[in-house]
């Protein structure tokens, strides 16, 4: 299973938030998967974008970037790979009212 869209807003919703808003009908959620492959390099820059690693102490931070450089470059032959998952929620827009 993959995190949520918004880790800090579990209750999120973006296919109820369409519907609720009463703009939309015919209101459809597509999913798809991915994954993408990094090298050590890349997967610590991807990870210095997140504001739960930059809230790590300096030298928390040094030694989580150590470890994962290790086990990127030793137990995973030099390349990570992540899953991701796109979310499209389209619906049609209702005609005004007046």
């Amino acid at each position: 299973m993959l995190a949520p869209l918004t880790p800090d807003r579990h209750d999120y919703d973006p296919t109820e938030e369409l519907a609720s808003s009463d703009l939309f009908t015919d209101i459809e959620e597509h999913r798809f998967g991915f994954q993408m492959t990094y090298t050590a390099d890349e997967f610590l820059a991807l990870i210095r974008t997140y504001a739960s690693h930059e809230a790590l102490d300096p030298p928390t931070r040094s030694r989580l970037h150590a470890r994962l450089r290790a086990t990127i470059d030793s137990e995973l032959g030099g390349i990570a790979t992540k899953p991701y998952e796109a979310l499209l929620v389209i619906g049609t827009a209702k005609a005004p009212t007046r």
